[in-house]
């Protein structure tokens, strides 16, 4: 949202821009961003997390937990994880449930012996992805230390069609190893055959011919040769018609699977399951940022939250509608942002902060200066709490 008092009723339900609540000008403490952030008002506030293989995006969410429970009453953490439709995955999905608050309740030190179920492949070593599990581990018992209940309620809408790019792809890349194998196989007859395919027009032919017929070939050794060139060459054709039409079948099942990820349905129910998770208390939702931002759909999670706040407000009478959800954008450092800049991966729904986590540096939008200030609290400082690995302290510093 291009502002933080968009006028929800333009686009949703019927709420003009004088029903929305006046927000004053917020102090944000650059110590405690998060935190700081989830006291403007606001039900929702959106951890935008630019890259799921960093520890540090879990730990500083881990770190600001405390504040935030204390200061700004946070209830809830949402999160993206979600139950695997994977055979496999009956721990994670035991696991999951149990935090989840089905079965067994899990205690601390289980959970964070369990890390291992919750890293990420691509965080790099295995060093690295270790830490990510544990991470994650991490912030999810400091949020049950503080009493904020952890929600783990992701969502795979056109996960099939995700699977099928997955395995279009590797079908691809057998036929592809295929072909090397068989072009290997005879590295001479692939010269002659590249010789042949570079013809354009008959001059060339005919001089192709006499090279033939000066190496003392006769028509009878001639004519064998044409024939398995043209034999080779269909080969060689339908190896690269399958590979063809493998990656066009992936590029639709990808395709696919965007538009089911993003479609309205998909966003407007994931919309439905935080509001009924939160029930009517303070949330933050940490999920992938371009779950937020993400170029594919006019409209994003945060939007519809804000949609169905507003509906819900006017079906209770509420004399006032909900203040928007509020977003910061975490990076884990500055690299990574600059990375995503120069992909174009930012989008165009800006979030109100980005915070450098390693750099410590929190960047505001001119759109929304006007509405912080930036001062240090008075904030006590966090208890170190023993969370089963060790105390978390601030990572990056």
């Amino acid at each position: 949202m291009d502002e933080m008092n968009l006028a929800i009723g333009q686009d949703f339900a019927g709420v003009s821009a004088d029903q929305m609540p006046q927000e004053q000008k917020h102090i944000i403490d650059p110590e405690f961003p998060i935190s700081s952030l989830c006291g403007a008002g606001q039900q929702f506030t959106v951890l935008r997390d630019n890259d799921h293989g960093s520890p540090l995006i879990p730990l500083i969410v881990a770190y600001e937990l405390p504040n935030a429970a204390q200061n700004c009453g946070v209830k809830h953490l949402i999160l993206e994880y979600g139950l695997s439709s994977d055979d496999d995955d009956k721990e994670f999905n035991e696991t999951l449930l149990r935090i989840n608050g089905i079965g067994p309740k899990i205690s601390a030190q289980e959970l964070m012996e369990k890390s291992y179920l919750f890293k990420n492949s691509s965080s790099g070593t295995p060093e690295q992805i270790n830490q990510s599990g544990e991470a994650y581990a991490t912030m999810m018992v400091m949020a049950m230390n503080e009493g904020i209940k952890v929600h783990l309620i992701g969502d795979y809408p056109g996960v099939g069609h995700f699977f099928d790019a997955e395995n279009y792809l590797y079908q691809e890349m057998k036929v592809s190893s295929e072909k090397e194998e068989f072009i290997n196989k005879n590295p001479e007859l692939y010269k002659q055959y590249e010789t042949y395919i570079s013809i354009t027009d008959p001059a060339q032919f005919d001089e192709y011919m006499a090279t033939l017929t000066q190496s003392g070939m006769t028509d009878e050794d001639i004519d064998r040769h044409m024939s398995k060139m043209m034999e080779y060459a269909d080969k060689i054709n339908e190896y690269d018609k399958q590979v063809f039409e493998l990656i066009v079948k992936a590029e639709e099942s990808q395709k696919l699977f965007i538009e089911a990820r993003f479609s309205d349905e998909a966003l407007e129910a994931r919309a439905e399951r935080f509001i009924a998770a939160a029930n009517g208390e303070n949330a933050l939702i940490l999920w992938g940022g371009a779950h937020f931002d993400n170029s594919m759909n006019p409209k994003d999670i945060d939007e519809y939250l804000d949609k169905k706040l507003a509906e819900k407000a006017i079906e209770e009478g509420h004399g006032q509608q909900p203040f928007v959800t509020k977003q910061i954008d975490l990076y884990p450092t500055r690299e990574a942002y600059d990375d995503n800049v120069q992909n174009g991966l930012t989008g165009p729904d800006p979030a109100v902060f980005t915070y450098i986590i390693s750099e410590g540096e929190l960047e505001i939008p001119p759109s929304y200066q006007e509405q912080f200030n930036l001062e240090p609290s008075i904030s006590p400082s966090l208890d170190q709490n023993d969370v089963g690995l060790k105390p978390v302290n601030k990572p990056g510093f």
